[in-house]
């Protein structure tokens, strides 16, 4: 970092280097590669520190065009005026520290976030195409046709359709239970808005594809099935899926599974 003064205005220049083995992409946001608009200096005289009086921004959760690729070895850099959002005008020793942590991601990471991302927005385009009634679709995978568990399933979907409308849903990354062959984990419940993603998740397509094969969008609307449907694990698997609907429909409509299969026939 290097700082110089011209007439009243004080600029500060700053370079970020990639020192890993890998290609990172670094967030802008925060950082002076967007500019002064958020509280990343401190900046202090003689020891007595000068308020910010800068930009503050509320803001959505980054995008992938909010950061920059930077290949191993590689730099960028950036100026900003810091008069901007600081006053110094006395003389006298000034500080100034780069006071906030970079975020930033492997290639790997962002591909994974990005794909989360697509299959988050397919899922909250496809819960439309669903319909219950007395259709092949719903005895196949909620078995015979009733009033009451019909009102179940709609039930289900409905609250996944308006969970992920109404709140702010967050997607974690490596959750700190997952284990080796899971997808995913959440809280069952109405009100849970968190699903936690294991390795297993990342090897699957995105969307729903033929009857029976995984994907990132059915693992989505299993995991909401029990956050905001209030859905339990009673199997898992395609084919158990369907012996449950034929066998236990009033079990069916509470497996989480079932939900999954169900939606992705239906894209």
């Amino acid at each position: 970092m290097a700082c110089n003064k011209a007439l009243s205005a004080v600029a500060c220049t700053f370079e970020f280097t990639n020192n890993a083995n890998e290609d990172l992409y670094l967030l802008k946001r925060g950082t002076p590669l967007e500019g002064l608009f958020s509280q990343f200096l401190t900046v202090s005289v003689a020891g007595s520190p000068i308020e910010y009086d800068g930009i503050f921004a509320h803001r959505l959760p980054p995008t992938k065009d909010e950061f920059v690729l930077l290949k191993a070895g590689e730099g960028i850099s950036a100026s900003v005026q810091i008069t901007d959002a600081f006053s110094i005008d006395t003389d006298g020793l000034y500080t100034v520290q780069y006071s906030r942590p970079l975020l930033y991601l492997t290639v790997d990471e962002m591909t994974n976030n990005q794909q989360i991302l697509d299959a988050h927005r397919l899922l909250c385009n496809g819960i439309d195409r669903i319909r219950i009634g007395n259709n092949y679709l719903y005895q196949k995978w909620f078995g015979a046709y009733t009033r009451q568990r019909a009102f179940r399933v709609f039930d289900v979907y409905n609250r996944i359709k308006g969970g992920l409308a109404g709140y702010a849903v967050t997607y974690v990354n490596g959750g700190p239970y997952c284990k080796p062959s899971w997808y995913g984990y959440t809280y069952r419940g109405y009100s849970t808005t968190t699903v936690w993603i294991c390795n297993a998740f990342y090897a699957f397509p995105v969307s729903c594809g033929s009857p029976g094969t995984y994907t990132k969008e059915f693992g989505l609307i299993h995991e909401w099935s029990h956050a905001f449907g209030n859905t339990f694990d009673h199997v898992y698997g395609f084919i158990q899926s369907q012996d449950l609907a034929r066998f236990y429909p009033d079990t069916a409509v509470d497996n989480a599974d079932n939900y999954g299969w169900n939606y992705c026939e239906w894209q």
